[in-house]
């Protein structure tokens, strides 16, 4: 019985130090295709502002019969139709996050329990790009619901 009570008091101080930010929420025509949504983040190095760009795409196959013909010693066929996929940009958009700011080359979340810190900018090891690498503490979280997209950030 003390054990669970010890756990359940974990759990809730865990959950109370969660917050979520609806960051997107847009409307998507019903389609017949894949719908796929990705989110990344961007700073602006010279405004300091973070930001989220958001991509929704449909992705659809298209099953036109590009048949190659292939003789063999039972005779010649076609070897069928081969699906070929299609993507559709639906929303390409970057959105503001207004308490996300690069503070030298970390990016902090300004929030309700204070500052997270959520990754920092550096460059890649290969191309030499600049490149964000995230702490884990802030989480991109996509959904899509009938026709909602949704995209909200949650910090640990």
């Amino acid at each position: 019985m003390k054990y669970l009570l010890i756990l359940s008091i974990l759990l809730f101080s865990f959950l109370a130090q969660a917050e979520t930010i609806n960051v997107f929420t847009g409307d998507v025509s019903r389609t017949f295709g894949l719908i796929q949504t990705s989110s990344k983040f961007f700073m602006n190095t010279t405004t300091t502002q973070g930001y989220v760009d958001v991509s929704v795409d449909e992705i659809t196959y298209d099953h036109t019969d590009i048949g190659h013909t292939v003789c063999n010693q039972f005779g010649c066929h076609t070897n069928g139709s081969t699906p070929i996929p299609t993507i559709y940009n639906l929303i390409q958009t970057r959105v503001l996050v207004e308490n996300l700011k690069l503070v030298g080359k970390e990016m902090i979340y300004l929030g309700e329990n204070g500052e997270v810190k959520c990754g920092n900018l550096g460059t890649s090891r290969v191309l030499r790009r600049p490149t964000l690498y995230l702490t884990g503490n802030c989480i991109l979280r996509e959904r899509i619901q009938g026709n909602q997209v949704t995209v909200t950030l949650q910090i640990k």
